[in-house]
């Protein structure tokens, strides 16, 4: 079975951790079914290795939720509608949000995140088509004139913990 199959059925564990008060705010996040994964709470992501462990920082407003998209390696996958192998939402109201993947299988992930400031569960855009809300991939990169692919934001992890750090853009 290949890492990517393995990863779909087996369970991805997600969760809230805000500042040092990870354990008393275990019910503050919502980490939704998709695919046939299933998300679980881990709050000191301890789960099955591989763990991505992912930090939100630069987090301005402390409205609405941060959520995230954990993505394979497939290239045409990247931040499509339906294609994602975990999603987690959490309350934007620290300076900073932690949360947690789990069992996984080692590889190349690539995670995208936006700050739903008005909380109506979309990635707003303005007029012609930019963010109109703060967003970040998983390696930090700069603006490009277009939309973001898997090489933009692709990291390898496992066969432990790989610690990731996302800076909000807007």
């Amino acid at each position: 079975m290949s890492w990517r199959a393995k990863a779909l059925g087996g369970s991805l564990a997600a969760l809230f951790l805000a500042g040092a008060a990870a354990a008393d705010n275990a019910d503050r996040y919502e980490a939704e079914e998709v695919s046939t994964s299933r998300a679980t709470g881990d709050p000191f992501c301890e789960g099955p290795s591989p763990r991505i462990h992912v930090t939100v920082d630069n987090i301005n407003k402390r409205d609405g939720q941060i959520v995230a998209d954990l993505h394979d390696d497939v290239p045409e996958h990247f931040l499509k509608k339906g294609n994602k192998l975990a999603r987690v939402r959490v309350p934007a109201d620290a300076a900073y949000v932690q949360f947690c993947f789990s069992d996984l299988e080692p590889g190349t992930y690539g995670v995208g995140i936006y700050h739903d400031v008005n909380g109506n569960r979309d990635f707003d855009k303005n007029f012609i088509g930019l963010p109109a809300e703060p967003w970040g991939l998983s390696t930090n990169p700069g603006f490009k004139p277009r939309a973001p692919q898997l090489d933009d934001a692709d990291f390898e992890a496992g066969p432990g913990q790989t610690a990731i750090t996302i800076s909000l853009k807007k």
